[in-house]
């Protein structure tokens, strides 16, 4: 998904004014006029500048160290899964996500998070050329991208991803 649909998703989750809300050049850098008469410039800047003006501030973090974990994870989407060029790559990540949160319910502590969101968003079109067997075997990054869709107003803009709710490939024996 394009950073600018990305932003506005986010803008409308939020309930906040994106009219101020500017793409730049041939490559269209996000940029976005903060409080302070300052221009801040990216995907995860004017992200966070949103969330800000919003009443879900909570989004970007309890405490420092939440708020670092998210800042990772948001960078994390940036340069792995905005960058994945490939099938294997993109099969690579999607492992180590599936992974990382079979003991998790969200990315960085028991809440919905930027880093959720923003990777969600990430992996949306992924998901919506999957088949249900593919889903199924990134068993918890599915059960964490459902809870993610299934957040009340989040996914309203976007197509919604159907998965298999029983194991309908279990004891094959081929």
């Amino acid at each position: 998904m394009k950073e600018e649909h990305e932003l506005k998703f986010l803008a409308s989750y939020l309930s906040v004014d994106c009219s101020s809300l500017k793409f730049l050049g041939s490559e269209r850098i996000p940029s976005l006029q903060n409080e302070n008469g300052f221009v801040v410039k990216g995907l995860i800047s004017t992200s966070k500048q949103l969330t800000r003006r919003s009443a879900k501030r909570s989004l970007l973090g309890s405490d420092t160290v939440e708020a670092v974990f998210i800042n990772q994870w948001l960078e994390y989407r940036l340069l792995s899964i905005g960058k994945c060029v490939n099938e294997k790559d993109q099969q690579g990540i999607l492992k180590e996500l599936n992974g990382y949160l079979s003991d998790k319910a969200y990315l960085v502590g028991n809440h919905l998070t930027l880093a959720d969101i923003f990777l969600y968003f990430g992996l949306h079109q992924a998901y919506s050329n999957m088949t249900f067997f593919e889903k199924e075997q990134l068993l918890h990054l599915s059960r964490w991208f459902d809870q993610v869709q299934n957040t009340p107003e989040l996914g309203q803009d976007l197509d919604k991803i159907f998965f298999q709710k029983n194991l309908i490939y279990k004891g094959c024996s081929h």
